[in-house]
């Protein structure tokens, strides 16, 4: 059974569900929510797709037979291919765009840190896992079968999502750049009431 915020929840949480969350979960869930409200509220290239990006990130799901849901494959896709935002995306605020762009990075290196330690060596193309899921889907199952777990053995270079300090240092690091945008250049607009 999964609890919180679907909009939010990471994209591993989303495929295991029969797994407790990780602090990883828990980080990647606050990138989910930066990226949403820097999409949504803040000036940038994307907005006349913002809809169709809002929508199939953050929202996008199917209610199974069994009264489950199933979905989050596309912020699966965005943290491993750049899909939807791509590669590029710029914000009215350059200091937050680095933030994010290492975000991502480093949530791209768990979810593959995570599959290599189910024994996908190579990670599938998308076309592979699009294939996959919705077989998946078609016979009610949540995700496709995997290999067999096996004893997982640590990655040779942690992810940055190890443990959130490094995160939390570059955050600060871009906290003392200097082009942010001013404080009257810098008020919230619903992009998407705007595009409608």
């Amino acid at each position: 059974m999964l609890l919180g915020t679907w909009e939010f929840m990471s994209s591993l949480l989303l495929e295991r569900h029969h797994v407790a969350p990780t602090i990883q979960d828990d980080m990647e869930s606050l990138v989910l929510v930066i990226i949403y409200h820097a999409l949504r509220y803040l000036p940038n290239n994307k907005t006349k797709r913002i809809s169709y990006i809002l929508d199939t990130v953050f929202t996008h799901r199917v209610r199974l037979p069994s009264g489950e849901y199933w979905g989050g494959e596309a912020r699966k896709y965005l943290f491993l291919y750049n899909d939807y935002i791509g590669d590029d995306f710029t914000l009215s605020s350059p200091p937050l765009r680095l933030w994010v762009e290492a975000a991502i990075n480093a949530v791209k290196k768990w979810i593959e840190a995570e599959r290599a330690k189910s024994k996908l060596v190579k990670a599938p193309t998308k076309l592979e896992m699009m294939i996959k899921e919705r077989a998946a889907a078609k016979q009610g199952v949540l995700h496709p079968v995997s290999p067999a777990e096996t004893e997982p053995t640590p990655p040779n270079n942690p992810p940055v999502l190890v443990k959130h300090h490094r995160l939390a240092e570059y955050f600060e690091y871009c906290l003392q750049k200097t082009d942010w945008p001013a404080l009257e250049d810098d008020k919230p607009h619903d992009v998407l009431c705007s595009t409608i």
